[in-house]
């Protein structure tokens, strides 16, 4: 399941919205919604995002979040050429074995990740 498709489904059932409604509102069949809930199709399109924001009468701060997760539901990741082959084992190893890493060991990668993301930011100012 998608960060999108677990928020998506969490928001609709919050609400006491059956998947069958909300397909209605969207004007997509309830296979797509389940599909996008599941994490079975990539991320949504704008339009998409924009009704369920709208129909689920969403706060700011969850649709903020459902438009980050929807970002990062992207079930196909293309990996630079120029990548060392080191980080495509390190990438093969995250996408096909994801329950070989502990919750804490996926917390220090992305950490690790995010601090080297963030000082190539900071040196490219």
């Amino acid at each position: 399941m998608t960060p999108f498709g677990q928020y998506c489904r969490q928001l609709r059932q919050n609400r006491n919205i059956s998947l069958k409604e909300l397909a209605e509102a969207l004007a997509v069949s309830p296979a797509y919604l389940s599909s996008l809930e599941r994490g079975k199709r990539g991320n949504p399109s704008e339009i998409i995002i924009e009704k369920i924001c709208e129909y689920l009468s969403l706060s700011f701060e969850e649709v903020k979040l459902l438009r980050t997760y929807a970002s990062m539901s992207v079930t196909r990741v293309k990996i630079s050429e120029c990548a060392d082959p080191d980080l495509y084992c390190l990438i093969y190893l995250l996408a096909n074995k994801p329950k070989s890493f502990t919750t804490l060991e996926r917390n220090i990668i992305r950490l690790m990740i995010d601090k080297e993301y963030t000082q190539e930011c900071c040196m490219k100012t």
